[in-house]
């Protein structure tokens, strides 16, 4: 194939395959190129085996992008941030998948948590008809989690209703009460005033009796 290879070129291209296997293996960082030899049919089979090193490095690097933003992500979610996804693509079949999933996964997990905290946020504010969807595809616990609150909401607008209903009825108290004590207001006032003028008719029939008691001893 090569026509004769000297021992000087079969050191190289033995050298070349033990550091192309350190160089995947990430024993070492950085490759070092052989582009001639000297030898036409060796300096080809290196061409084609630069191209194949060129790539595995690019796709290495593609790697180790989307491994990073792997280990950032994950770091945001371990303090309770879900917005944020994988953004570098690697052409790796297993890693690129991995990056599908946990951003798919991280999509699921922001929407829940939004939903979640639009509904908790409308209950602070003493709105209780807002609920959460759930959606089929959730299970076991933040399944549990929306299904409670929703249940929460429907309790807590039934207390609405009724202490709605109580205050109306305290309110219709209140104003009969108050009905009352204007009448009973207004009938001692009435009764006042009658008091009042009996007293005066008492004070002249007392004064008219008087009166003619003296003019009767004269």
């Amino acid at each position: 194939m090569f026509g004769t290879i000297s021992n000087k070129e079969l050191e190289l291209i033995d050298n070349y395959f033990n550091q192309f296997v350190k160089f995947i293996s990430y024993e070492k960082n950085e490759f070092d190129y052989i582009e001639s030899t000297g030898n036409k049919k060796l300096d080809e089979m290196l061409k084609r085996w630069n191209e194949e090193i060129k790539a595995v490095d690019k796709r290495n690097k593609e790697d180790m992008r989307v491994l990073g933003e792997i280990v950032l992500t994950a770091d945001k979610v371990d303090q309770g941030i879900f917005s944020c996804r994988i953004n570098s693509s690697t052409t790796t079949p297993t890693i690129s998948t991995l990056k599908i999933t946990l951003n798919k996964m991280l999509t699921s997990i922001d929407d829940s948590t939004k939903r979640i905290l639009r509904v908790v946020s409308s209950y602070t504010n003493d709105d209780f008809t807002d609920s959460i969807k759930v959606i089929h595809k959730y299970k076991d616990d933040m399944k549990l989690l929306m299904e409670s609150i929703n249940k929460l909401g429907t309790a807590l607008n039934k207390n609405a209703k009724i202490n709605f209903q109580n205050g109306e009825t305290l309110e219709q108290n209140a104003n009969t009460m108050n009905s009352s004590m204007n009448n009973l207001a207004l009938k001692a006032n009435e009764q006042a005033a009658s008091l009042e003028q009996t007293a005066a008719a008492l004070e002249e029939i007392t004064s008219i009796t008087r009166n003619n008691a003296e003019n009767a001893i004269k």
